[in-house]
């Protein structure tokens, strides 16, 4: 996407990694709620929670890596240290 591009839909990188962090935790907090609603202990939830997540990276071949990991990992203006 050219840089033109991306500054007319986003006023920055920060912006556009806010918008992308939103988007994942509606999605993840979406498959928790579905957890949630199973009746069965609050453990046996959890692991089926995370064993549905670990089966989910086993299906892309970790390529993915983590998108919020990744995002963390890049650095900002906010972030840096004056030279």
């Amino acid at each position: 996407m050219p840089k033109a591009s991306f500054y007319n839909h986003f006023a920055s990188k920060e912006a556009f990694g806010a918008e992308v962090m939103d988007a994942c935790f509606d999605r993840n907090e979406g498959k928790l709620r579905d957890f949630c609603a199973i009746k069965m202990s609050r453990p046996v939830k959890l692991e089926a929670y995370f064993d549905e997540r670990i089966e989910a990276f086993r299906e892309a071949v970790f390529t993915k890596g983590c998108l919020l990991g990744n995002l963390s990992a890049e650095p900002t203006r906010a972030c840096r240290f004056p030279a």
